[in-house]
């Protein structure tokens, strides 16, 4: 652990230097490292604390602009802390992606695996739908004039029916049939008015 000495240390010497100019500096391949060497470097300085100033950072981020790290495909691995999360959310703030990318987002995180009527209902125009029926509706039921709490989204003409006439076969054919995304067809129902349907648990599914 780094005490205080040693911090104000380092940085006295950073001033000291400050301004002078290396004299390796504008020499390229001055020496070749072997890679036992960068290993020994690399564990001797394990578990350092390196102190930049602003202005060293401003000048990494300048250098840096534009190209692609090297740890690019290991970030990921990298445990992400509250402050990290929030200051993604904060970068990512009123973003929005276009329809291309949306179906280039939802290809990748489909599991193949899935029925097909199930990774429709799970892909992310059918989130937007819900979302654009609820708000339409002023987040209350259609027949019992609840106001908020656990609210469903119906179909009117039956979701598997749509599939059958539109003989969609792929998510990609669902995403393109305007049938299927009609907010026409859908309707705001609390949990108990859904299940007096005659399509909820698949009755008259398909008929």
């Amino acid at each position: 652990m780094i005490d205080d000495k040693e911090i104000q240390r380092r940085q006295k010497i950073s001033q000291t230097l400050k301004g002078r100019t290396s004299w390796n500096k504008g020499l390229k391949n001055w020496r070749i490292i072997s890679e036992e060497t960068r290993r020994k470097i690399g564990l001797k300085h394990k578990g350092k604390k390196v102190i930049h100033t602003e202005e060293t950072k401003r000048k990494i981020s300048q250098t840096m602009k534009g190209k692609i790290p090297k740890n690019l495909n290991m970030l990921h691995l990298l445990p992400r802390n509250k402050e990290w999360k929030r200051k993604i959310g904060e970068a990512h703030k009123g973003m929005k992606h276009t329809e291309k990318t949306k179906r280039q987002i939802s290809k990748k995180k489909r599991n193949p695996l899935r029925p097909i009527y199930i990774a429709i209902r799970e892909c992310y125009k059918m989130t937007e739908w819900k979302k654009r029926i609820i708000k339409r509706d002023n987040y209350t039921c259609q027949w019992c004039g609840q106001y908020s709490g656990e609210l469903n989204v119906d179909h009117i003409k039956p979701f598997t029916l749509i599939l059958k006439e539109n003989k969609i076969k792929t998510v990609e054919e669902s995403l393109d049939c305007q049938e299927l995304w009609n907010i026409d067809n859908g309707r705001t129902l609390c949990i108990n008015c859904h299940k007096k349907t005659d399509t909820w648990g698949f009755r008259k599914i398909g008929k």
